[in-house]
């Protein structure tokens, strides 16, 4: 995504899906989706100088709406003075709400064994456009590098922890898709 809207400007997301991902010169790390009717860059209303090693990545076809944060200051101090504070209020309680899911997460990251993870993904793959219902599960499409990245470990960890998953019957490999056995999915029927 473009570096100015990052950097200076507030958004929401109308259609599609980011990942906010921490850039550190060449390296990267993929740390959270964010869904349509989400918000983003929120952390420039308020701090004077947002962080420069965050970064938003499109993962499919995103429609956003984005307005500079100086001009939408000056708008909220005249024309839509009456926005101000439902906009903070809600601004507040998306904050609050990503703080805590992050939270959750990084603590799952550090506690739960790699099989959980890696189905706790799968489980949020179910929502994606390619996940579809299966008479014995939910089949969902996403790379071993996805997961890897979604989860924080490597292409390899996730190959074992999958081949465990198959072993105990949690998940079956099938092609480029991964069916979750016996979970009853969001995807379209197959």
């Amino acid at each position: 995504m473009d570096p100015t809207i990052v950097h200076f400007c507030v958004g929401f997301i109308l259609t599609g899906r980011l990942e906010l991902s921490w850039r550190d010169g060449n390296n990267e790390k993929a740390f959270y989706p964010i869904e349509t009717g989400d918000w983003f860059s929120v952390n420039n209303l308020s701090l004077p100088q947002p962080p420069r090693l965050v970064w938003f990545r499109a993962t499919c076809f995103t429609r956003v709406l984005a307005i500079e944060v100086e001009r939408l200051n000056a708008l909220l101090l005249g024309e839509l003075a009456d926005l101000d504070g439902p906009l903070h209020r809600e601004v507040m309680r998306f904050y609050a709400e990503r703080w805590s899911e992050l939270a959750a997460r990084y603590h799952r990251s550090l506690f739960n064994p790699t099989d959980t993870l890696v189905l706790d993904a799968l489980d949020e793959a179910d929502s994606w456009s390619s996940a579809m219902s299966h008479p014995e599960g939910t089949l969902v499409k996403v790379g071993r590098d996805d997961l890897a990245k979604r989860i924080g470990c490597t292409r390899v960890t996730v190959s074992r922890a999958l081949s465990r998953l198959v072993a105990d019957g949690r998940v079956r490999l099938e092609g480029r898709r991964i069916l979750l056995l016996g979970h009853q999915g969001r995807g379209e029927a197959a």
